[in-house]
């Protein structure tokens, strides 16, 4: 069987626009974790979002990185426009 690649992430600690040219560091593991729930159906997405709102940093594999990226840019989560673009960013690595 081949094994997933993985990657880990910290969402404590994302660079997030806050004002015209001004980033900060922002802790978004409970509003992304929530905004994740809340437009999933899958379980194992599902799971994804409550290892994000509950853990300091979250290993996940690229076939989700993949699902939450289609999510971030598509659905009408309840996050800010600059949130989800600084989210993008962390989990396309840039």
């Amino acid at each position: 069987m081949k094994k997933e690649k993985t990657k880990v992430y910290d969402f404590r600690k994302v660079s997030m626009e806050v004002e015209f040219d001004i980033f900060h560091e922002v802790d978004l593991r409970h509003a992304f974790g929530n905004a994740i729930h809340q437009n999933t159906d899958d379980i194992g997405i599902d799971e994804v979002a409550r290892k994000i709102f509950k853990e300091d940093t979250v290993e996940i594999s690229d076939e989700d990185v993949k699902v939450l990226l289609l999510m971030l840019r598509t659905c009408k989560m309840k996050l800010v426009i600059a949130a989800k673009q600084a989210l993008i960013k962390v989990l396309e690595g840039k």
